[in-house]
C-alpha cells in the first residue's frame, strides 16, 4: 500500500515497491499563491521562490507556469542581465566588457 495518508493504492500489475508514477499533488494556499506572484513581481528566482514557499523548485515553477506568470529560463536571464550591465557601462563612458 502506498499510504493511508494518500487513499491510493498501487496498480496490481505493479509490484508493492514500484511507486515511481505516484505523486500526490501539492495544494496551494491563497496565500501562497500570492507570496508567488510577489515573488515573481520583484524578480525572485525559482530557487529563491521555493526557499521562501518551503517547497520544491519544480513545484514552484509549475504552478507559476499554470498562472500563465512563468520563470524565464536561465539563458534568458542571462542575457537580460548582460544586456543591463552593458548600458551601464555605457552610461559611465567606460568600454563594453568582453566575455
Amino acid at each position: 500500500m502506498v499510504s493511508a495518508r494518500s487513499g491510493l493504492s498501487l496498480p496490481p500489475e505493479l509490484g508493492s515497491n514500484d511507486r515511481r508514477w505516484l505523486t500526490i499533488p501539492k495544494v496551494w494556499t491563497e496565500e501562497q499563491i500570492k507570496r508567488l506572484v510577489r515573488l515573481r513581481e520583484l524578480g525572485a528566482s525559482p530557487a529563491r521562490a521555493a526557499l521562501a514557499l518551503k517547497c520544491n523548485r519544480a513545484a514552484v515553477k509549475a504552478k507559476a507556469r499554470e498562472m500563465g506568470i512563468p520563470f524565464s529560463s536561465w539563458r534568458a536571464q542571462r542575457t537580460e542581465q548582460r544586456a543591463k550591465e552593458a548600458v551601464a557601462l555605457a552610461k559611465a563612458g567606460l568600454p563594453p566588457k568582453l566575455i
